[in-house]
């Protein structure tokens, strides 16, 4: 099987500095998925084949595409032999769905073994791309989905959904409603094959911890940003040092479950509505004693919608609660979004080689924001696939920075 990326690159998300999983879910999920599409959007401008698979040796249009192509090939024919080696029998090969397809990596293989396949994804130049590399006619489909659903698939009508290295780039609470509908587009006895980030390596916890989540008592933090820039375009990225002092008489913890972050949300300053929340993340230290100061970076992408902001930080612990909730103080600062111009060429004002699809990407290679990596507990995946009635095969567990699991699962008959 093939390996998640290492965190640092695109497709391995942020590593621990973006970690989370997200307190208080909107009720309209749809709206957490702004800033996702956003950013797999500007990768796909940028460097699609690199925002799928990020070999560092490959970055900057470096990807030769028949040998990324091949990659694919080796990864499912990989995974469907894992299945069937841990007991699954295939219901039929009829319909199997590639969710997170960037430009048909994983699809085109799927089409060998499957009469018909469907590759999702949220970005449209992904897409795109994707049907221009297309090599089995009208038996694959490629379809831009900005939804927290899969609401254009019928209940039980998919033999086989598959998505790797996807699903942990979308908020948290999303990934779990994905996998919801998996499970339900899934044929009786189907076969769901997915892999999720679970929690940190132990390297990035302090020994002494408990993993109980900061009493509310003791949610309490003084935040002072540092040096911003009075204007940001809107759409991109723009990061921020934050100084996080911890001003109860408690020490804080990481938790392997619960990892406790500086996060930010954007507020228009004449209505007071907060128009993004959930945005950037800052890993606070694995110990954080009383009156401890930590400075921390935060990314954060500015808002599409042009107009005077009031940028907002807040201590946060991951599916717990923001600290503001228990009356901690933010901080904050005003700055304008303006419209966004053209992306810069590369610091050498050399463009880059354009392949095969290069009329549906940027002109010239640019820096693209990076994708945040949000896990799942592996017991909270486990609990979902009892409650559904599904069978849990077995799982492939990877480390680097996180214990990462593919879960091979079969679905209730």
């Amino acid at each position: 099987m093939e390996r998640p990326p290492a965190a640092g690159g695109p497709a391995g998300g942020a590593g621990p500095v973006g970690a989370r999983v997200p307190s208080d879910p909107p009720a309209d999920r749809s709206t957490t998925l702004v800033t996702a599409q956003a950013v797999w959007e500007s990768q796909a401008r940028a460097d699609p084949l690199w925002a799928v698979l990020s070999d560092p040796d490959r970055a900057g249009r470096r990807w030769d595409l028949p040998a990324f192509m091949a990659s694919g090939e080796a990864m499912v024919s990989g995974a469907l032999a894992r299945y069937r080696a841990l007991g699954g029998e295939w219901v039929d090969r009829e319909v199997a769905v590639d969710f997170g397809c960037g430009v048909g990596r994983l699809t085109q293989p799927l089409a060998r073994q499957f009469r018909r396949v469907i590759g999702v994804d949220i970005s449209p130049t992904m897409v795109a791309v994707a049907d221009r590399l297309n090599q089995f006619g009208d038996r694959v489909e490629y379809r831009a989905n900005d939804r927290p659903d899969l609401s254009f698939l019928a209940d039980g009508s998919v033999s086989l959904v598959f998505t790797h290295i996807t699903l942990q780039h979308v908020p948290a609470g999303v990934a779990v409603d994905y996998l919801r509908e998996f499970l339900r587009v899934a044929k009786p006895g189907g076969a769901v094959i997915f892999q999720l980030p679970s929690h940190l390596a132990e390297s990035y916890l302090h020994p002494e911890r408990d993993d109980a989540p900061v009493p509310e008592a003791a949610r309490a933090a003084a935040i002072v940003i540092g040096p911003a820039p009075a204007q940001v375009e809107a759409g991109t990225d723009l990061e921020l040092t934050v100084d996080v002092t911890n001003v109860s008489d408690r020490i804080w913890y990481q938790s392997g479950d619960h990892s406790l972050n500086v996060g930010n949300h954007w507020c228009v300053v004449d209505t007071g509505v907060r128009t993004v929340t959930d945005d950037g993340r800052g890993r606070l230290p694995s110990r954080f004693r009383p009156a401890e100061t930590a400075r921390v970076a935060v990314r954060v992408h500015a808002p599409d919608e042009p107009g005077h902001y009031r940028l907002e930080f807040d201590v946060v612990q991951e599916t717990v609660a923001w600290f503001e909730g228990s009356g901690s103080s933010v901080g904050s600062v005003e700055l304008d979004v303006v419209p966004a111009g053209a992306p810069e060429p590369p610091a050498d004002g050399s463009a880059s080689e354009a392949p095969a699809f290069g009329d549906l990407i940027a002109d010239d290679y640019f820096e693209a924001p990076v994708f945040e990596m949000n896990p799942v507990p592996r017991h909270q995946v486990e609990a979902l696939l009892r409650d559904a009635g599904a069978t849990l095969l077995g799982t492939e567990e990877f480390v680097d920075n996180w214990h990462s699991y593919t879960y091979f699962v079969r679905t209730a008959d």
